[in-house]
């Protein structure tokens, strides 16, 4: 195929066009990705996660009734629930995860199944000022950077 230089510089210009319009698309998709996707992707796989995921087997071991855990990035709160199941009425969860937007399933969650032995916080895992030193007997930390 032969163009001339005027053909392939509008060519050119209009592929220029076009990569800009799907840069800027491409742009809007991560985006949307990796905010509400996320979510969408938590509500999605949340579910799907429970099946394979046994929270109680793999805490179990561990902690006991009257204990205090923290429970660090809760996400929707598989393991926070677990936790407060663990501990009994007589302990405390500490449900810790950077966004709000967790928090606020987990606590329709934990009021739905009638345990008010879990506090969550919307924090980062670096700022739990709100928990007293020396006061957690369990730290569950899974998947946390």
């Amino acid at each position: 195929m032969n163009m001339n230089k005027e053909e392939y510089e509008a060519g050119g210009e209009k592929r220029a066009k076009n990569q800009k319009s799907s840069r800027s698309s491409g742009i809007l998709v991560k985006l949307f990705s990796s905010t509400i996707g996320f979510y969408v992707s938590l509500a999605i796989f949340d579910p799907i996660s429970r099946l394979f995921e046994h929270p109680q087997r793999l805490i179990g071991p561990y902690v006991k009734k009257g204990q205090v855990a923290a429970d660090l990035g809760c996400g929707l709160g598989n393991y926070t629930l677990a936790l407060a199941r663990s501990v009994g009425p007589e302990g405390k969860v500490y449900a810790v995860d950077l966004d709000n937007k967790c928090i606020r399933p987990l606590e329709k969650k934990a009021k739905k199944a009638t345990y008010r032995n879990i506090e969550p916080h919307a924090s980062s895992a670096s700022d739990l000022s709100f928990i007293k030193d020396r006061s957690v007997d369990f730290i569950f930390a899974n998947g946390l950077l």
